[in-house]
């Protein structure tokens, strides 16, 4: 297939580079459609009246299955018959959502089946798939683009087959997965600590804070229920007038729900020159409206609106608390779901009871542990945010 080039190349060049309708590419590069890339195959749905076609041997995939870079387990299962009737591709084609969910891209790791939802490209000789695949997630956003904004956005076969990509050799191609690959590898085990490191975490708080598992030198020590109020002071939200918003940087800044918290830290978006209710760096951050419950630590001296509390400790380590309120968010879920439940006030607040130890000491100790899983979290989390960049870079 001839290239896809713009008629007045070499006007202005770049040296070792051509204009195409995909911009400047390498000189040995191609522009190239979809179609020519490989066999491109719309999946179906085998009749459900038809009982004897499911629940056999055979895979076949909807946008529901697509986690990940490989395919190779889904939800529901073809028989030997209803694969017959069904579009079945090869372990190793690439699989690319273009109905509904834009854009869901897979590499086939078995050889199954699939839904009218996807379109698959069966890689020819000349391509490789692991390269195809990075191009679909490369030109994302393109496809939602073409797919447009309706009620269910859909890119049909003949659109899909005729999208232009730029191509290298065969052996640069290879070359491009294999350097893309090394990151996806690096990202996806990073994930795998994050999750590991997170499920320990919520372990050592349903054990820790509640005393079913306890530190040596505390073993025998009292624990006592209070009341929130007793322990903490508790400074509700007052929304400022929305006039005196600014995002040049006066007054203070403003907290006014999960919009201005990320990875439970405060990051307020604008600032107010009418000042309301304020919290201090350091306070514990409570939810009270929709959703309610979520808990954060403010970075820094802040207005509060009404979705948010801020909480002072005053009889108790502000550390402990704060992991103390971290293990409620799911009772204050349990709480809203359904129900017309959508805001507390500081009545409820004050009457939370919880069980602390007596010793601030053995609440110290509990607190640092947790607070050592956190660290090694956010440090986790800040290696997966660098190497997502760096892989979008590279592609």
């Amino acid at each position: 297939m001839k290239n896809q080039t713009d008629t007045g190349i070499g006007k202005k060049g770049k040296p070792g580079f051509k204009l195409t309708k995909l911009g400047w590419i390498p000189e040995e590069w191609e522009v190239k459609e979809v179609r020519s890339c490989g066999v491109i195959v719309t999946g179906n749905t085998p009749s459900r009246k038809r009982l004897e076609f499911w629940g056999g041997n055979c895979y076949w995939a909807t946008a529901q299955d697509f986690n990940g870079k490989y395919l190779n387990i889904t939800s529901e299962t073809l028989s030997a018959e209803g694969e017959k009737v069904a579009k079945t591709v090869p372990k190793g084609s690439v699989l690319v959502t273009c109905i509904a969910s834009i854009g869901l891209n897979a590499i086939a790791n078995c050889v199954l089946s699939f839904n009218q939802q996807i379109n698959a490209i069966i890689p020819n000789k000349e391509e490789d798939g692991e390269f195809l695949y990075y191009v679909m997630e490369f030109i994302k956003p393109k496809l939602k683009k073409l797919a447009g904004v309706t009620a269910v956005p859909i890119i049909n076969k003949s659109s899909f087959e005729k999208m232009l990509i730029s191509c290298p050799s065969l052996y640069e191609q290879q070359k491009i997965a294999r350097i893309l690959s090394t990151w996806d590898k690096a990202i996806e085990k990073t994930e795998q600590l994050i999750q590991a490191k997170t499920q320990l975490k919520k372990g050592l708080m349903q054990q820790l804070l509640t005393g079913k598992r306890r530190f040596k030198e505390f073993e025998g020590e009292k624990w006592r229920e209070v009341k929130l109020d007793n322990v903490a002071i508790i400074n509700m939200g007052q929304s400022p007038n929305s006039a005196e918003y600014n995002l040049t940087g006066e007054g203070l800044p403003l907290i006014q729900g999960n919009a201005d918290i990320k990875n439970r830290i405060s990051s307020p978006n604008i600032w107010t020159r009418h000042i309301t209710k304020t919290c201090n760096a350091g306070d514990i951050l409570l939810t009270v409206r929709a959703p309610v419950g979520s808990v954060a630590r403010s970075n820094q001296k802040a207005c509060i609106g009404r979705g948010i509390a801020s909480i002072t400790a005053t009889k108790i380590s502000s550390d402990y608390l704060f992991y103390l309120l971290l293990s409620h968010e799911t009772n204050w879920l349990r709480l809203e779901q359904g129900s017309t439940f959508t805001a507390v006030n500081r009545s409820d607040l004050k009457k939370m009871k919880i069980v602390i130890p007596t010793s601030q000491n053995e609440q110290l100790e509990i607190a640092t542990v947790l607070n050592g899983i956190d660290n090694e979290v956010t440090k986790n989390v800040i290696l997966l945010d660098n190497l997502k960049r760096q892989k979008k870079g590279l592609m």
